[in-house]
């Protein structure tokens, strides 16, 4: 199952669920009220209240748009390999034979690309 099936079925579950505990909520208090066990009726409310705000939120996270994956840009290491315009690539370079970026002798990585020199 792919990742947006598996969330799909999550927020189907949750809602049958807070579906589920507000309509057994109402009637335990409709029975407890029938029954005249008024104190009873405290554990009741709080489920009828708890599973509304959960319908609530989960009503309101459903409107929200989904969050678009970020924009695919290539890795620097994808990129094709180029020699810079000012100094061809090659033996004491002191460009990056990759990206063209300047160089100082001691770097083993290029700091632009990151590449191994």
């Amino acid at each position: 199952m792919d990742q947006d099936t598996e969330q799909k079925a999550g927020k189907a579950m949750a809602l049958g669920m807070g579906v589920f505990m507000l309509v057994f909520s109402l009637i335990w208090c409709a029975v407890v009220y029938a029954m005249g066990v008024w104190f009873m009726l405290i554990p009741g409310l709080f489920f009828v209240g708890l599973s509304g705000y959960r319908l609530v939120i989960l009503w309101k996270l459903s409107r929200e748009e989904p969050k678009k994956p970020p924009q695919d840009r290539p890795e620097p290491w994808d990129r094709p390999v180029t020699t810079s315009p000012r100094q061809p690539a090659g033996e004491g370079s002191r460009f990056c034979p990759y990206c063209g970026e300047p160089l100082e002798p001691r770097f083993a990585f290029c700091p632009k690309c990151g590449r191994r020199l």
